[in-house]
C-alpha cells in the first residue's frame, strides 16, 4: 500500500501533465469536440477529482507546533518586563 506522501506526490504529477490553459484552447473543439468553455469546465472537475483520490480514507497529518517562551512587548509596562 502507498503511504501518504506517495499518493499526495502521484496525484500532483498527473495533475501537472494535464492540458495547460492555452493548449486546452487550442485543441479542445478538435481533440474532444468541446468548445473551450466547456472542456475548461471538466478539466476543473478532473483537478478536483484528483485531488479528492488522493486524500480520501487519509487522515488530516498532525502537526507539531513548537513551543516558544512567552514574549514581553515593547510597550508592556516596566513591571512586567
Amino acid at each position: 500500500m502507498l503511504n501518504n506522501e506517495q499518493r499526495y506526490f502521484d496525484a500532483l504529477k498527473r495533475i501537472t501533465k494535464y492540458m495547460t490553459v492555452e493548449q486546452l484552447r487550442k485543441r479542445s473543439e478538435k481533440e474532444y469536440g468541446l468548445d473551450f468553455t466547456e472542456a475548461l469546465g471538466y478539466a476543473y472537475e478532473n483537478v478536483i477529482d484528483e485531488a479528492r483520490g488522493a486524500i480520501f480514507g487519509r487522515r488530516r497529518p498532525k502537526v507539531k507546533i513548537p513551543q516558544t517562551a512567552p514574549t514581553v512587548p515593547e510597550n508592556a509596562a516596566p513591571e512586567a518586563k
